[in-house]
């Protein structure tokens, strides 16, 4: 059988670390080192080999590479993998079991719902209900993960129909859809030996439910020989599955002029209070509005002539913005007249391209005194703007040119020339703890290497490149399999650092 991600539920086992070695090194070995594992167990009774409830999963292949966090409810409902897609978003994928009693329920001391009341209430809740503690526990997963953009991907086993209320409203709260059964017209056929009804389920939100190519059940006994329910599967196109498909806003409208461009700014407002004054707004605006007001109730033609006098006045602003950018309005402002393509010959062309050389040179020549003026233009534009004196806006205008200039002499004359660095300092140990963020540090090869806890003092074997944080402390450590394991989380010796000088050890 190939997957890439398989759930197992009530596996009924106390991964305790040596079954958690177990299990990996035996996936290991059949995926050729390939494989990625996360079981969860309730914590009562931790001296026991058998532990009802419990899940498992487990990834291989290139899909392992994907995995950048792993986790598991302490209470063994269920088991999490966050699966890393494009541009920071994901799959967040959970395997949970759900106990079958109802809170106050009596049932046998080797029950997974005992063992979970037993904990709960250590943990001080005086009204364990495990039955639907799982869906808060969850909800705080896919909180998290969803919020950094992953997309909740759940295969539980729930004890109960789809439509029972708690797993209806987690469902709801969640945007989880039925895989198997959404959007295809089949009936899917009871997932367990002993009844008739469905309880196993394959959910997810509508960018999963897009990526699903097949899905179904097998067999009774056609899965795991050992289990009393069908295996649930679905086959997802990986590439729909881990695409960003967020909203990407098109690019915005060319904008006809900016605010601070007062020349553009002062001839749209003229312009358009000569259109509006043409149109006789004002008046229609106050006429409507008196209308309106003594009226008790809107009635519909009330309703189409405010819309028409709105349609009216946007289009007559956009209009006039378009109106001012054009290309025929600067000509206008610039007093120069655009000819006529029909009605000009290739001599006359010629003509206007020597004139126009000719016009060029003595912009040229004049170039220091058009540029005073255009300034001057410009101070006057700023002053009737803001009402403030246009020969102090010119004396402003002329000492921040200065002080840019000046700025950049001085920024030419400090900046240093580049040089090689003269030492690099490395850490004296390869084992570090952050206690805050709960992650282990190696380093080695010249980098850190953050190495993400699943449990209590154990770590994963895989990392991510980081940053060594301020808090972190030495510690000592002891690998088995692919799970490190911190043997003094209490320490509290601080990092030391040695200076390197020579070229040849820095490289």
């Amino acid at each position: 059988m190939k997957f890439d991600l398989v759930g197992m539920i009530e596996t009924n086992v106390n991964w305790t670390h040596d079954a958690r070695n177990y299990l990996h090194s035996a996936a290991n070995l059949r995926f050729k080192n390939t494989a990625r594992c996360v079981m969860s167990n309730s914590r009562a009774n931790l001296n026991d080999t058998y532990l009802p409830g419990g899940t498992a999963m487990i990834t291989q292949g290139k899909f392992s590479g994907r995995i950048i966090a792993r986790g598991m409810d302490h209470l063994g409902s269920f088991t999490w993998m966050a699966i890393r897609g494009k541009k920071d978003i994901g799959v967040i994928a959970i395997t949970a079991y759900r106990v079958c009693q109802r809170a106050g329920t009596k049932s046998g001391p080797d029950t997974a719902f005992t063992r979970q009341c037993i904990q709960m209430r250590e943990e001080g809740d005086k009204n364990p209900d495990p039955r639907n503690k799982i869906f808060d526990n969850m909800n705080d997963i896919l909180d998290e993960w969803m919020g950094k953009g992953f997309h909740p991907m759940v295969m539980i086993d729930s004890n109960s129909d789809i439509t029972e209320r708690n797993l209806n409203e987690f469902t709801e709260r969640n945007g989880l859809h039925d895989i198997i059964t959404t959007g295809r017209d089949i009936e899917a056929p009871p997932s367990y030996a002993r009844g008739k009804k469905r309880i196993d389920f394959l959910l997810g939100n509508e960018h999963v439910q897009r990526a699903v190519l097949n899905s179904g059940a097998l067999g009774l006994y056609d899965g795991l020989k050992a289990s009393d329910h069908t295996m649930q599967y679905v086959d997802l196109d990986e590439k729909l599955l881990f695409q960003d498909d967020t909203f990407t806003p098109m690019p915005g409208f060319h904008r006809e002029f900016k605010l601070h461009d007062i020349k553009r700014k002062t001839h749209f407002q003229e312009t358009l209070q000569k259109r509006y004054e043409h149109q006789n707004i004002a008046k229609r605006v106050n006429d409507l509005a008196t209308r309106l007001e003594n009226k008790p109730q809107l009635d519909e033609a009330d309703i189409t002539a405010y819309n028409d006098l709105d349609d009216e006045i946007v289009e007559l602003i956009l209009s006039t913005a378009k109106r001012v950018e054009s290309i025929e309005s600067l000509a206008i402002e610039l007093n120069h007249q655009l000819p006529n393509r029909d009605e000009i010959n290739a001599r006359q062309a010629i003509a206007n391209v020597n004139e126009a050389w000719k016009a060029k040179r003595v912009i040229e020549k004049e170039d220091g005194e058009r540029r005073a003026r255009w300034l001057e233009d410009i101070c006057r534009e700023i002053a009737r703007e803001t009402g403030q004196d246009a020969d102090k806006t010119y004396q402003a205008m002329i000492k921040c040119a200065l002080s840019k200039g000046m700025f950049k002499r001085l920024k030419a004359i400090l900046k240093s020339e580049w040089s090689a660095l003269d030492y690099i300092e490395i850490p004296n140990d390869k084992w570090y703890l952050d206690r805050e963020l709960n992650e282990l540090y190696e380093f080695e090869n010249g980098i850190f290497v953050a190495h993400s806890s699943f449990v209590d003092n154990l770590f994963e074997e895989y990392g991510s490149i980081k940053v060594l944080p301020k808090g972190a402390v030495v510690v000592e450590v002891e690998k088995s399999g692919d799970v490190i394991q911190v043997l003094n989380p209490e320490s509290i010796k601080t990092p030391s650092w040695s200076r390197v000088t020579k070229p040849e050890e820095m490289e």
